[in-house]
Order: structure tokens, then C-alpha cells, then sequence
């Protein structure tokens, strides 16, 4: 038995528990994809040659609206299950504190589009496949709990207008 788990672990708990263990993993999972497009958006941007200040706009919008609010929850709600000493939490907040300035970049931005669509990947990746599971094998039912609640509540509906990877 993990020792996060609750110590009453009958059939009910257990089921309850992986249920909002899948509930959790599934929004997590969605806002990850969500990422991984705006990645993929870069490139093809890029790729069609559009101009990159309308692909900066673009990724300013997605960093204010969607983004740094992914990064708050993960930072205040996913991370303090590992712990602020734990490796790959030092890591992930690093590479969240260089995304945030090269999302603030305005001069250099065609290097700083390349650079956001490499970390960005780079951070998923490691947040999905190596936090992700280490959560998922330490976090309580209460905390499963929570982080469902604050990803349910604070889901964005808005859109962008300016579809320029469908040109």
C-alpha cells in the first residue's frame, strides 16, 4: 500500500479514489494537448511564413489566457505533492521561470517563437510522463479532490479569432 493512500482502503475508497485519480489525469491531460497545439501552431506558423508578429500575438494571448494560469494551478495545486526539493520540481519550475521570458520577449521574437515551441514541448513532456506518474503514485484522495475542483473551475472558454495556421 502507498503511503499517501488513505489506511481505510476498502473497495469503495479504492474505486473512489481511481476515479478521481482518471478524473485528474484527464484534465491534466487536456490542458498538456492544449500546450502541445499551441507548440504545433508555432511551427506551421512559421512553416505558412506568417508573419511573426502576428504568431507572437497569438502566443501572448495563449500565455495570458490559458498558460500562466496552467502554470499557476500546477505550481500551487500538482507540484506541493512531490515537494519543492523534489528533482524534477526544481527542474519543471526552472523551465517554467525561462518560458515566461521568452514569452515576455519583444525584440528577438522569431528566436524566441523557436525557443518557446522547444521548451514548451520540452517541459510537457517531462510534466506528463515523469511528474505526472510520480503523482499519480503518492497524491491522496483529498488532494485528487482539489485539483479536480480548481481545474474544473477555472476552465476558459474564450477564443482566438485569428486562425492563421489554417491559411
Amino acid at each position: 500500500m502507498n503511503k499517501f493512500e488513505p489506511m481505510n482502503t476498502n473497495d469503495t475508497d479504492k474505486a473512489d479514489y481511481e476515479r478521481h485519480l482518471e478524473q485528474v489525469t484527464e484534465l491534466l491531460g487536456k490542458e498538456y494537448n492544449e500546450a502541445l497545439q499551441l507548440c504545433r501552431i508555432i511551427r506551421e506558423g512559421i512553416r505558412l511564413n506568417i508573419p511573426l508578429q502576428r504568431i507572437k500575438n497569438y502566443t501572448d494571448w495563449y500565455y495570458n489566457s490559458r498558460l500562466a494560469l496552467h502554470l499557476k494551478k500546477e505550481s500551487e495545486y500538482i507540484f506541493p505533492i512531490l515537494g519543492d526539493d523534489h528533482e524534477l520540481i526544481k527542474k519543471a519550475l526552472t523551465k517554467q521561470r525561462r518560458l515566461k521570458r521568452l514569452f515576455e520577449e519583444n525584440d528577438q521574437i522569431e528566436k524566441s517563437l523557436n525557443r518557446i515551441e522547444e521548451k514548451l514541448e520540452r517541459l510537457i513532456r517531462i510534466n506528463e510522463k515523469s511528474i505526472l506518474n510520480e503523482v499519480k503514485k503518492c497524491a491522496t484522495l483529498e488532494q485528487l479532490k482539489q485539483i479536480e475542483k480548481v481545474y474544473h473551475k477555472n476552465r476558459i472558454t474564450e477564443e482566438w479569432n485569428d486562425v492563421f495556421w489554417h491559411n
